[in-house]
């Protein structure tokens, strides 16, 4: 008996350990979009650059814009149009792992500025009055199955840290949802005609989003269950309804349907980064979840400064239920003044030296 209690006790201490050590996430998007691929050498040369810059700042943890907002993807993919001729997504992999950090890439989901809508135009989310939007109807079945068909074809073939949504919601207009087999699917579901002001068609939409969340979720962990699966939301669930966005996101923190919700909080204002932050803590606190809370922080604002950024960063330390940070975008944080600032960040001990 003594020796099953001692077991008992040598794994209860294993446990809080591990969980006493998990890292703080120090987290950020990263994009090339703005690099000229075309000569892959000199391409490769700025990211090595940009990431030693990165690792200075005790960056841990990348996500990278793999999915642009015109579809086309920056690895090789048999689904979606290139963006380069050489594997960007495999030279990124290689340069997180030097630098011992993590790799997320991360998706915009349906958002769709080049050819594919026009290639496929009833694929296109509608307005009341007709007009046609540049972002895919989540309500249509082939869209939703070639976003699955991507993340399958990212971890299958790339030793990836996990996956991020993003734009993981509607456009923002309050009348979206009039695509052909979205008012189908409505009707078949409710027995009636939408409306725009009717409560079960703003319902319907956000399950539309929630649902597909839920569904790469299953995917992914059926996938790799080692995986970390997050979603890049807007600042606040309130923010998020009030924008007609039908991203529920607080349930899917609730449901257990992410591992990490990086909610994009960003502003230069304090006290409205505050009121963020505490809704945003609320949200973790009242679902009881295993959820991890990572906050985004608006570092491309023209009027960040170094004593902005540093009462965000100090906000989200003094907070327990905080287990990150991710900075927007990782051109700010390396090209502005921001870069002296987090070399001196203490992200072990969450202090900001002066």
């Amino acid at each position: 008996m003594n020796n099953l209690i001692i077991k008992i006790v040598l794994i209860f201490n294993l446990l809080i350990t591990n969980i006493l050590a998990e890292k703080f996430v120090n987290a950020v998007w990263y994009n090339v979009y703005t690099i000229d691929l075309s000569d892959e050498q000199k391409a490769k040369e700025i990211i090595d650059q940009q990431f030693e810059k990165l690792n200075d700042m005790h960056i841990n943890t990348v996500f990278f814009l793999t999915k642009y907002t015109d579809g086309k993807v920056y690895y090789n993919s048999k689904i979606a149009p290139r963006a380069s001729k050489w594997d960007v997504l495999e030279y990124i992999v290689k340069k997180s792992r030097h630098y011992n950090m993590e790799i997320h890439p991360y998706i915009n989901v349906f958002i769709e500025e080049g050819n594919l809508l026009k290639e496929n135009p009833l694929w296109a989310e509608k307005r009341q009055d007709g007009t046609v939007l540049t972002w895919s109807s989540p309500a249509v079945d082939a869209v939703r199955n070639r976003i699955l068909a991507i993340v399958k074809e990212i971890i299958k073939n790339y030793d990836v840290d996990g996956i991020q949504l993003d734009r993981i919601r509607y456009q923002g207009f309050f009348d979206t949802g009039y695509n052909k087999y979205s008012l189908k699917k409505y009707k078949l579901k409710y027995n009636k005609e939408a409306d725009t002001k009717d409560k079960d068609f703003q319902q319907f939409k956000n399950d539309l989003i929630s649902s597909f969340v839920k569904e790469t979720y299953k995917i992914i962990k059926k996938q790799n269950p080692r995986l970390k699966f997050s979603c890049a939301v807007y600042h606040t669930p309130t923010t998020a309804k009030n924008n007609n966005i039908f991203q529920e996101w607080d349930l899917w923190v609730k449901n257990g349907w992410v591992d990490y919700i990086y909610p994009m909080s960003y502003t230069n204002d304090i006290i409205k980064f505050k009121g963020y932050l505490q809704e945003n803590v609320d949200v973790i606190k009242k679902s009881k979840t295993k959820v991890k809370l990572v906050m985004g922080l608006g570092a491309y604002y023209n009027e960040m400064t170094d004593e902005k950024l540093k009462q965000q960063i100090e906000l989200c330390f003094n907070e327990p239920l905080v287990s990150g940070i991710c900075y927007f975008n990782a051109n700010s944080i390396i090209n502005y003044q921001f870069y002296e600032l987090l070399k001196n960040v203490d992200f072990e001990n969450k202090k900001v030296e002066k």
